[in-house]
């Protein structure tokens, strides 16, 4: 890796770890808030309609951004505009959907409301097909800066928005317009602030069938990628009750934090790392792929102990008593996310241009999310389902160093150290806590805290 690569890719890693540790904050911070204004129904009809429309986007992904950072035209201006062309007729065709489908979907987990929310909700998908490709090509440097810039600025405006709104009336419109007051904040500051091509409505045959070649596979893992990051919500939200479905938002959203920001790491950061890579051969990436796990095992191992440990005082502190439960669900997903981060390695298939492997590998992935929340769910109903989805790591490992030894990536000390290391220091620090700590420290913690603000 040349010095300037490894600075970029320093670079890169610094400004991703700073967004989205300043977003997930703030995102936690309102979380807190919102929960004393709102009761546990709202979150859960939230959880729906996010599900939802996270899904209406996936499914609609023809894989514009990683077509950009990949290709070699990707910071030409006809290339360009004709990505924001596609991007631009898919945020409509997703609004569209969102508006035909509320009917059905409110029939089909019986909340009414969901018929006026999610037209109303789906605006952010038609707000975002308007986003500047400046993101993209800001990715495809990765300067990760900018992208952190814009992040705030959304992320502000719409906390701003859903606080104020539910502190006046306690609705879940306060999610709803906040989101649309987040997305709209985004897409103006994306081609205001230093966008280098200003987007038009373009198209150049040639170039939407690159975008399309390269996508193709994109877009069904992106499908696949759905069931993996939201089947579990998609599911429950038809047995669950909507104040069951909130509560177990919280515990998602907790481990989510730091899920995501693994995901952004390796979309941000090492897909476009190992784009610049792609002369090597795999033999000759291993020690860089080795400087990898050792930096991201170190960042993101010790926030897990943390969550398995201390889960339920968490919870306890920071949420009112309608939210208790999300402790324990808080554990079992995070215990679930060890295995993952031991040996996760990146996209560095990609890199090479095998969007095919990616998507095999997020079709297994997602048979194995739904199988084991079946056979959990056949054991121990929803507390099963829960410990089958954080299952689902464990069972897919076999398949992923099957992969990685393909390539002669796989390291079996460094994923040993990992997991025995996070065997360990939980075991000991439950054992601590079981020792030294009372029940009710999340309780005497809020008090304490309650005391020295009044």
């Amino acid at each position: 890796m040349t010095p300037s690569l490894k600075k970029l890719a320093v670079r890169g890693a610094t400004w991703t770890l700073i967004s989205y540790g300043a977003t997930q904050f703030l995102r936690f911070g309102s979380n807190v808030i919102l929960a004393y204004l709102l009761v546990p129904e709202m979150f859960g009809l939230m959880a729906l309609v996010n599900v939802v429309l996270i899904g209406l986007r996936l499914f609609s992904d023809v894989g514009i951004g990683p077509s950009i950072v990949q290709n070699e035209r990707g910071e030409e201006p006809d290339f360009l505009n004709t990505a924001w062309t596609i991007q631009v007729y898919r945020g409509v065709g997703v609004w569209l959907v969102g508006c035909l489908i509320a009917w059905p979907v409110a029939q089909f987990y019986g909340e009414s409301q969901l018929a006026v929310l999610l037209p109303v909700a789906a605006l952010t998908a038609l707000i975002a097909g308007f986003n500047s490709t400046s993101l993209f090509t800001a990715d495809r440097r990765m300067d990760q800066s900018r992208l952190a810039v814009i992040e705030l600025c959304g992320q502000t405006v719409s906390i701003i928005v859903m606080i104020g709104i539910a502190s006046v009336h306690r609705s879940v419109w306060a999610l709803v317009f906040g989101g649309l007051c987040g997305s709209t904040t985004r897409m103006l500051v994306s081609h205001l602030w230093h966008s280098d091509v200003r987007n038009r409505f373009t198209w150049n045959k040639s170039d939407a069938l690159a975008l399309v070649k390269f996508g193709r596979w994109i877009y069904v893992s992106t499908l696949l990628g759905f069931i993996l990051n939201y089947g579990d919500q998609l599911i429950m939200g038809k047995f669950l009750t909507t104040r069951d479905l909130g509560i177990y938002s919280i515990a998602v959203l907790m481990t989510k934090v730091i899920q995501q920001l693994l995901n952004r790491m390796a979309q941000k950061v090492l897909f476009p790392l190992y784009s610049k890579l792609n002369h090597l051969s795999p033999i000759q990436l291993r020690p860089k792929v080795k400087k990898v796990r050792f930096a991201l095992m170190g960042v993101f191992l010790p926030p897990l102990w943390l969550l398995v440990i201390l889960g339920p005082e968490l919870i306890q502190t920071v949420y009112n008593s309608e939210y208790q439960e999300a402790g324990w669900m808080l554990q079992v997903l995070a215990a679930g996310l060890i295995i993952y981060v031991s040996s996760v390695i990146g996209p560095f298939y990609l890199s090479y241009g095998n969007s095919f492997l990616f998507m095999k590998l997020q079709a297994v992935r997602s048979v194995l999310l739904l199988v084991c929340m079946a056979i959990g769910g056949s054991i121990a109903g929803s507390s099963g389902v829960i410990v089958g989805v954080a299952a689902t790591r464990l069972a897919f490992y076999p398949i992923q160093t099957f992969v990685y030894n393909k390539y002669s990536l796989w390291m079996p000390k460094l994923d040993a150290l990992g997991i025995l290391s996070s065997i360990v220091i939980i075991a000991s620090g439950l054992w601590l806590k079981a020792l030294f700590l009372p029940p009710d420290i999340g309780l005497q913690i809020k008090e304490f805290i309650k005391a020295l603000i009044s």
